[in-house]
């Protein structure tokens, strides 16, 4: 059955058991979770049609209270305006999603860019409730903006969707596409790929930063001089003949044919079948002498061999979160009778790991693998998690015993396999139970099949503060009570903050402290901030980052990124999730470790899990 329907139908029984009179106005509500049981229907449907009669004004919601509304608004359904696209692929989603929250859409179309200023002009009227304009691809013309930046000035709240941001007066929901091309460059150069090139719309910039520099900064911080210049500007996203043909001309006999990783920036009716034909023909097989990972939505896409590695968005959530953006505004205009302040919302895509991408050179061999009995097996990390620390690499084959795991066994309190374990309500799948080498480094890793088979140790914080029942600890000591020159951890962190400390390992000889490392998560950094890892500040040293694909990952002085192949639930689309090592160099290797401390700040959101921690001991000490 449609979500549509399932909504609607929740919608109708939820009304009818308010109105059986069992509640008066102002009475509070049992929980949704009550409810579910008392009406029989699904969660989510509950949930949504708990919205629409919030937003209708029949019941209100202060924090977890849910009461019936003393003075219930007007329920009338909203009817938006929609501007898009003749041909456009999306109108099917944007029914869906208006659907889901109950506003009816009138459609408009155009063919032209003047159609849209022409639509726009006609829909300058006290009846309009509010418009959603899907503009062309045009940056020269701007007559549809001056219509908007018109009907926003007569009181009729406007939002613009796209990939870019066409002027500081309209509200906007768009795609990040900096951050899709820095997901496909970091795929790339984490399977081994030194020799990289992008293909880009001209002119793009997501709040003023041009994908052209935003790669330049990629391809410097992966220290991958030669791929800085290797960009190419085309204006149809790979949907033209000639632009195709110009492109394999490149990479077959001009001066791209040494690339082996390839990130494009697609349009919506892209020939992707039809690119990698002509590929072929002139003697390149994706992915066998190339990899191709593109950024943005395409329903060519689906249908295409082999399947493509897609940094994409959700096209729902995108329009529900456009129409519930209008929807706001058009309740401040009718409260207030002034329009607002224009609104910014941005959606960050998430890679989506097919099989137009595959490792090259060290990188074709899994550093971590997993068997086929282990859940939703099949994971393994790339040619970034094969390069060894300097000192690893000193380590011979025969002084190997000099690495020794600490055993946390006794400490561990999160599953790994299963849901609400490891940071969140997300699993960590893709990690067996048994010795890993990443790095140079050989970490132990815990877990098993059963939900008692406790895998990390997770510690607390305002998002996590319990496990298996018990109150996650903010403080651990680890009996250690070894010569060491160095420690080497294997840890996560869950919804980082921007620039956050977050926690500290110290290791502490019978005199005191010998060391300790800050962990500060680099987050999400503000829009246009550009943060350093090295800053000079070392308060704002970055040594960690996010656990998930959609925040920026990088490797930092002493500590280097993980990325885990992990397929989802349903074992059919595989993703990037990021673990991280970090690197203690003991300054007097000669002193006893008597135990390491573990301490977090259990008041911001930041979740520090932990998994393994290898020891090197000092040579001739064991």
């Amino acid at each position: 059955m449609a979500a549509g329907k399932l909504v609607n139908d929740a919608t109708k029984q939820l009304n009818d058991w308010l109105e059986a009179g069992k509640f008066k106005e102002g009475d509070r509500l049992p929980s949704e979770r009550v409810i579910v049981k008392e009406l029989g229907v699904k969660p989510y449907s509950l949930n949504r049609a708990m919205g629409r009669l919030i937003a209708a004004g029949r019941i209100e919601r202060r924090g977890y209270r849910l009461s019936l509304a003393s003075k219930p608004r007007d329920p009338q359904r909203w009817v938006f305006h929609l501007i898009v696209s003749r041909g456009t692929q999306h109108l099917a989603s944007y029914r869906r999603a208006a659907d889901n929250l109950d506003i009816e859409l009138a459609v408009h179309t155009w063919e032209a860019v003047e159609d849209v200023a022409s639509i726009l002009l006609q829909l300058d009227s006290k009846d309009t409730a509010g418009v959603i304009c899907d503009p062309p691809f045009e940056y020269e013309n701007t007559s549809w903006v001056q219509a908007a930046i018109q009907l926003v000035r007569h009181g009729i709240p406007v939002v613009c969707t796209g990939s870019w941001v066409a002027t500081d007066e309209l509200s906007s929901v768009v795609g990040n596409v900096a951050h899709g091309v820095a997901l496909g460059f970091s795929h790339l150069a984490g399977i081994g790929h030194r020799e990289i090139a992008l293909v880009t719309f001209p002119n793009i910039s997501v709040a003023g930063i041009g994908v052209e520099d935003y790669w330049k900064r990629l391809c410097a911080r992966g220290n991958l001089d030669s791929s800085e210049g290797r960009i190419l500007f085309q204006h149809s996203g790979l949907t033209v003949p000639d632009e195709i043909d110009a492109l394999v001309a490149s990479l077959t006999d001009g001066p791209w044919k040494n690339v082996t990783g390839l990130v494009i920036l697609i349009g919506h009716s892209c020939s992707i079948q039809s690119f990698f034909k002509k590929l072929a023909r002139r003697g390149r097989r994706v992915p066998e002498s190339l990899s191709v990972v593109v950024v943005g939505n395409a329903r060519t896409l689906h249908a295409a061999q082999p399947r493509v590695t897609a940094a994409s968005i959700d096209r729902v959530l995108w329009f529900e979160l456009t129409l519930d953006l209008l929807r706001r505004e058009a309740r401040d205009q009718l409260k207030f009778g002034v329009p607002g302040e224009p609104s910014g919302i941005q959606v960050m895509p998430r890679l989506t790991i097919r099989d137009s991408t595959r490792a090259v050179g060290k990188g074709a061999h899994a550093v971590v693998s997993v068997p086929s009995d282990h859940p939703k097996g099949g994971a393994e990390s790339g040619g970034s998690s094969q390069r060894a620390y300097p000192l690893a690499v000193k380590v011979s084959l025969a002084e190997r015993p000099r690495f020794t795991p600490v055993n946390l066994r006794s400490f561990a309190n999160r599953t790994l396999i299963f849901r609400h374990g490891w940071l969140g309500d997300i699993p960590l799948r893709c990690l067996a139970p048994g010795t890993h080498e990443i790095h140079g480094i050989p970490f132990e890793i815990l877990g098993g099949l059963r939900r008692a088979d406790a895998g990390a140790i997770v510690f607390q914080s305002t998002i996590n503060t319990t496990g298996n029942g018990q109150k996650l600890p903010d403080r651990l000591i680890i009996p250690v009570n070894a010569a060491v020159e160095a420690v080497y951890i294997l840890h996560g962190c869950g919804y980082a903050k921007s620039m956050q400390p977050f926690a500290s390992y110290s290791f502490h000889t019978a005199d005191g402290v010998v060391g300790a490392v800050p962990l500060v998560s680099l987050g999400r950094p503000p829009v246009g901030v550009e943060i350093a890892a090295g800053s000079d500040r070392t308060e704002m040293r970055a040594n960690i980052q996010d656990w998930w694909s959609d925040y920026p990952h990088e490797d930092f002085p002493h500590a280097r990124m993980v990325p885990l192949l992990e397929n989802d639930e349903t074992n059919h689309v595989n993703r990037h999730v990021f673990l991280y090592t970090l690197e203690w160099l003991n300054p007097s290797p000669k002193r006893l470790i008597t135990h390491m401390e573990i301490a977090v700040v259990p008041s911001v959101p930041t979740t520090l899990g932990v998994l393994a921690v290898t020891l090197v001991g000092l040579k001739g000490s064991v």
